[in-house]
């Protein structure tokens, strides 16, 4: 039976914890039988980022978050392996040659880290103030564990159309 709670995890981050967790299954889910051609497709007219480009960013964001939430920067020999994620004046980097199970795996690798960081803490951390320099004021940790599931469904969504996009395509030609 499933459950939002982890023993060994504060009751107080269980939830929002399990919810990013679910929202990693279910884009492993919505992609983990692609191929590298789909995997790469940037939709019918080319202006889209790829599958493979928003696999890559939802691990380096998340990798960010995470250090924000910790209240230092991310390593540099961490940030170089997870480079390939990020954002150049609001522009996502274009993923290299990385199979979907690539992709997958260093992106459950940043859950992973979360996880444990997460185990360390207390029921008190899960409203401690974090300052996101992006936003336009700072939220709790919980609030940017919410944010990091927000932000992977909506990029979800995205996924779900270049599919449906990458589908249409292969019945028209």
């Amino acid at each position: 039976m499933r459950d939002v709670f982890d023993p060994s995890m504060p009751p107080a981050l269980a939830v929002p914890f399990a919810q990013l967790e679910n929202a990693f299954s279910r884009l492993r889910e919505l992609v983990q039988d692609m191929g590298a051609e789909e995997l790469r497709y940037t939709g019918s007219d080319g202006g889209a980022n790829s599958t493979a480009t928003l696999l890559a960013h939802l691990a380096h964001a998340d990798l960010g978050y995470l250090h924000l939430v910790k209240g230092e920067p991310v390593p540099p020999d961490l940030g170089a392996r997870f480079a390939e994620g990020a954002n150049t004046d609001t522009v996502l980097v274009p993923s290299s040659g990385r199979s979907v199970g690539q992709l997958l795996a260093a992106h459950a690798e940043v859950i992973g880290m979360c996880r444990d960081y997460l185990r360390t803490c207390d029921d008190a951390a899960a409203v401690r103030e974090v300052a996101v320099p992006w936003w336009p004021e700072p939220g709790t940790v919980r609030w940017v564990l919410w944010v990091m599931t927000y932000h992977s469904a909506r990029h979800q969504g995205q996924i779900a159309r270049l599919r449906e996009a990458w589908k249409a395509r292969g019945d028209a030609g």
